[in-house]
């Protein structure tokens, strides 16, 4: 079990190793004439064990990094590598002549001999060449290794270990002393053959899950899907660089994913990737300090992108149409519900076709209730409530009792014209928006020149008028597009209002959990643009690795009731 074990760990390294890029460097590694495609940086042993401690002493497991070693001695067969720097960072890069691939790897270990004695017991094949070199034969895989002055190469190609840099650390760029791990895939040096391979196999993807295109729509929907690959193409021709780093702060106490993407100078993906640089959010206001979720997103869209999103809004609206006719439908029920999809299509074009998106929301959590409150850049808004009105007079002809339900112009502010929608729960017949909304339901949707507006919960129109006066609050202050995610607010609004028994249990350990952590029980995600490109960074903050504690208990096959 030991040798598969380990066959299956030593495979696994050198694939993903086979994944990643190197820098322009890495060159020096085999000569001339190869490129680097990608490299895999890792911080050590060292830092990861300190750092999985740091994260159990937070769990309530202190020795969380030990366990760890002691799990690493056993696939070993009990053998420790001793002259393993812990403090050194580990690497692999692979290169690329333009038609064949080699995987180059190297760890800070002193004596390659105890690495042989390591694999000994495991069965593994080992073959002695000479000049210290050792060839590794794992699951019909063959792995060539050689020491050099402090470090041990691994490769798939003997003669690939013929000329090393005396430096490899070199090679990782500096992403060791930012990431805990890293990789980085230059694109351009992909040989053209398997980028042309790569999107050929997604083009027959794309052919196989089209619809066959006897019908107009079909037809519309296949050559939308065929515009959207053509521009993919595009894009991955313009790509230069793709990143991802994971890194764990101790002085923060959180754990990021950073994930980037640039393009080539120049190209049409590297203004598109930089388009929201300099745009500001308008609805600044709706990103709700301790809100549970809150959310915006400012950008703008291309010709093209304009073009294809336009496309899909008509391809979409032709089918609902010949839904409509198929449905069992007055002439008068079908005319009305074909004025509510015109005027839906007809202001979703409008907006796409100025360009600039701009929007967010937010979800407000106590123990007891939910309010949601959100805004968004809007054109021909008096379309809007058009279909507003259309939708109400239908409600009204079907349930003439909820006529008075809807209110039109109930009060305005700042310009806004606010219409309010109560209904009563009772007529909802559901348990849980009794205990959400009490004995009613409050909707206020607010209509202004350029934007709409929508509030449900408690005291919407309150709620609404506070976030549109924030609106240019801090506007500079967000990024292109943010997403919070608050997990304490969210177990107490479940351990009280799920529905379900053992949700509530796990729930309320979860909150339980939590309370101490001040307000550091957020998952953000946040868009930075950067040169030619934009960094995705997600971070989850120090009360959510606390969970790492209660995860058995919460993955077991039960979970205890709240308090006990």
């Amino acid at each position: 079990m030991r040798k598969k074990n380990f066959a299956v760990l030593a495979s696994s390294v050198l694939a993903v190793a086979g994944l990643f890029s190197a820098p322009a460097a890495a060159q020096e590694l085999t000569g001339e004439g190869l490129k680097p495609v990608a490299t895999i940086a890792f911080s050590g042993t060292g830092e990861l064990i300190d750092d999985l401690n740091f994260v159990g002493g937070l769990s309530g497991n202190p020795q969380l990094g030990a366990a760890l070693e002691m799990s690493l001695r056993l696939l070993t067969g009990g053998r420790e590598l001793a002259t393993l720097d812990k403090s050194k960072p580990w690497g692999a890069v692979l290169l690329t002549d333009g038609q064949q691939f080699t995987v180059q790897g190297f760890l800070p270990l002193g004596d390659i001999d105890q690495l042989r004695q390591v694999l000994e017991p495991l069965e593994v094949d080992v073959e002695e060449p000479g000049e210290g070199r050792l060839v590794v034969s794992i699951e019909g895989q063959r792995l060539h290794l050689r020491p050099q002055e402090g470090w041990v190469f691994v490769g798939n190609v003997a003669e690939a270990l013929d000329r090393l840099p005396d430096d490899p650390v070199a090679l990782l760029e500096g992403l060791h002393k930012s990431y805990n791990l890293a990789v980085r895939v230059h694109v351009q040096n992909i040989p053209e053959l398997y980028r042309e391979y790569f999107l050929g196999a997604l083009q027959m993807g794309i052919q196989a899950g089209a619809a066959p295109a006897e019908s107009e729509p079909a037809a519309a929907r296949n050559e939308i899907a065929q515009k959207a690959f053509q521009q993919l193409k595009e894009s991955v021709a313009d790509l230069d660089s793709v990143q991802l780093g994971l890194n764990l702060d101790q002085k923060t106490a959180s754990l990021t994913l950073d994930y980037s993407i640039t393009a080539l100078p120049g190209t049409q993906t590297a203004a598109r990737l930089a388009s929201g640089r300099h745009l500001a959010t308008r609805f600044a206001g709706f990103v709700v300090p301790d809100a549970a979720i809150s959310f915006n997103a400012v950008g703008r869209i291309d010709d093209a992108a304009c073009e294809q999103l336009l496309a899909t809004v008509e391809s979409f609206h032709e089918d609902v149409l010949k839904q409509l006719e198929q449905e069992d439908l007055t002439a008068d029920e079908r005319q009305a519900a074909r004025q509510i999809v015109d005027g839906v299509a007809e202001v979703a074009a409008a907006t796409l076709k100025q360009r600039d998106l701009d929007g967010g929301f937010s979800v407000i959590l106590d123990e007891r209730q939910a309010t949601w409150v959100a805004g968004m850049r809007l054109a021909n808004t008096g379309k809007l409530e058009e279909v507003a009105r259309a939708v109400a007079a239908e409600i009204a002809k079907l349930r003439p009792d909820l006529a008075d339900t809807v209110q039109f112009n109930a009060e305005q502010h700042a310009s806004i014209r606010f219409h309010t929608l109560k209904v009563p729960v009772a007529e909802l017949d559901n348990e849980t928006a009794a205990r959400l909304f009490g004995g009613e339901l409050n909707v206020v949707l607010g209509v202004g020149e350029a934007a709409a507006y929508l509030c449900a919960g408690s005291n919407p129109a309150d709620t609404l008028k506070k976030a549109i006066d924030n609106e240019d609050k801090s506007a500079q202050a967000l990024p292109p597009l943010s997403l919070l995610i608050s997990a304490g607010p969210i177990a107490r609004f479940l351990a009280r209002n799920a529905d379900d028994e053992t949700v509530r249990n796990q729930a309320a350990m979860i909150a339980q959990t939590l309370a101490g952590a001040e307000g550091k029980d957020r998952i953000t995600l946040k868009t930075t643009i950067i040169d030619n490109g934009q960094q995705v960074r997600i971070e989850i903050e120090q009360g959510l690795l606390k969970l790492l504690g209660i995860l058995p208990v919460l993955l077991g096959p039960g979970t205890p009731a709240a308090g006990n």
